[in-house]
């Protein structure tokens, strides 16, 4: 299975409430054929859960310097288009979208 034609899905090694974990590889076989790890969020299943993933997304660079943290190399959003098929946006286009997908994921918990 492929993610947003950047990304071939390995194996599922572990799912959650909100979102699954794969091992990964780069579709074209950049980075010397390094394993990576993907971590997709079940985003449709909630604004707490958009949020929760949108955190990592957006304050894990802060956390680098510690042990045991992963860096993150790359962001990718996927939406539906209007006429109903999937967009991704990836890299600084996707954190952009990541912005401004948490900014409408806390104003649908506030209500508004």
């Amino acid at each position: 299975s492929r993610l947003a034609q950047h990304y071939v899905l390995d194996d599922k090694f572990a799912a959650g409430s909100h979102g699954e974990v794969w091992k990964a590889h780069r579709a074209d076989g950049s980075k010397d054929g390094r394993q990576l790890i993907i971590k997709r969020i079940y985003g449709a299943r909630g604004a707490e859960i958009v949020l929760a993933g949108l955190r990592e997304v957006l304050h894990g660079p802060k956390l680098l310097h510690k042990p045991h943290v992963s860096r993150l190399l790359d962001v990718i959003v996927r939406e539906e288009s209007p006429q109903g098929q999937a967009e991704y946006h990836v890299g600084e286009r996707a954190r952009e979208r990541a912005r401004l997908l948490r900014t409408t994921a806390i104003a649908a918990l506030r209500g508004s």
